[in-house]
């Protein structure tokens, strides 16, 4: 039996998807808007399609340092599985389905070893979002009150609480993972998980701090993007503005809990909002915010489609 009810499914809200785009005038007058190419913006934009490529195979390397020596696939064969996951994630919560895409193109022999090395892998990239959104925040609230006519709350500490415990488990993560290698063996139905918890339990720091090099380097990438795209719209900031304002946007980004295609409109508001505080013209912000997610998300999304469409499940 194939996947064609899942096919169907990703379908179906990749149209509705569309419809949405259809009907905000926002997205219309953007298109209007788009400034002519020219000598200048030109090399912008095209510098910006080819970080695309880059910025994915960073993240293919960032998974695949926490793959076995035995089990890491070819380059070819690590991007294929890191769309095939783009393209589930981009339908789910906080990118949830990012774990099913890359497991279905997996070997079977490493499909658990894939999910236990993305989760290492969305770890270093939250603890970045982390560390660079949480001081940008400590910048962007007092410039947003004065900005905004009401008073601005926003929860901190509860972030702050987040880095505390990613710093708590970067440090102790051994013993985290020979619990449940030990609650896996006690457990029937997870005994086949044992050995991974195990081989989770011994990375090595260096392959950690690896990872989160990656990471970094990945989060550079993406910002660098955003910053080409505001510049293509005329929009001249000093860095230190920039740094506030896109460190911000990543983190409430990542903490909006639902699936990318559809939180792109109140994505949209969110950079009306931060990028409002430099007069930055509404249409102007989202406008960014929905040329980073077609660019980013949205064509990479439908690579992996078209990766997971031969896809059959085994028969029984």
């Amino acid at each position: 039996m194939n996947h064609k009810y899942a096919r169907w499914i990703f379908i179906i809200l990749s149209l509705s998807f569309i419809l949405k785009f259809y009907a905000d005038e926002n997205f219309w007058q953007s298109i209007k808007d788009f400034p002519a190419l020219n000598t200048w913006s030109l090399p912008l934009f095209c510098i910006t399609i080819l970080l695309i490529p880059f910025n994915w195979f960073l993240e293919g390397l960032k998974w695949r340092v926490f793959l076995s020596k035995d089990k890491k696939p070819s380059y070819p064969v690590m991007l294929k599985i890191i769309f095939a996951g783009v393209s589930c994630a981009i339908l789910t919560p906080n990118r949830m389905g990012d774990f099913i895409g890359r497991g279905l193109v997996s070997p079977t022999e490493m499909r658990e070893e894939t999910v236990l090395a993305t989760f290492m892998g969305n770890f270093c990239q939250f603890f970045i979002l982390l560390l660079f959104g949480i001081p940008a925040l400590v910048f962007l609230f007092p410039l947003l009150a004065k900005h905004s006519a009401q008073q601005t709350h926003f929860p901190i500490y509860a972030v702050v609480f987040w880095l505390i415990l990613c710093f708590v488990f970067l440090f102790i993560y051994p013993p985290i993972f020979q619990f449940f290698a030990r609650l896996s063996k006690r457990w029937q139905w997870t005994t086949s998980w044992e050995e991974k918890f195990i081989s989770l339990s011994n990375i090595t720091y260096a392959t950690f701090f690896k990872g989160l090099f990656y990471a970094g380097v990945r989060y550079l990438v993406f910002s660098f993007q955003y910053y080409l795209v505001l510049n293509l719209w005329g929009v001249h900031l000093p860095l230190f503005s920039m740094y506030v304002g896109l460190a911000s946007l990543y983190l409430f980004q990542t903490i909006i809990p639902l699936p990318p295609i559809y939180s792109l409109i109140v994505r949209g508001e969110t950079s009306v909002l931060v990028w409002g505080i430099w007069g930055v013209a509404p249409i102007t912000a989202m406008t960014a915010s929905y040329m980073l997610f077609i660019f980013n998300l949205f064509i990479p999304a439908v690579i992996g489609f078209f990766i997971l469409l031969p896809i059959r499940s085994p028969k029984k």
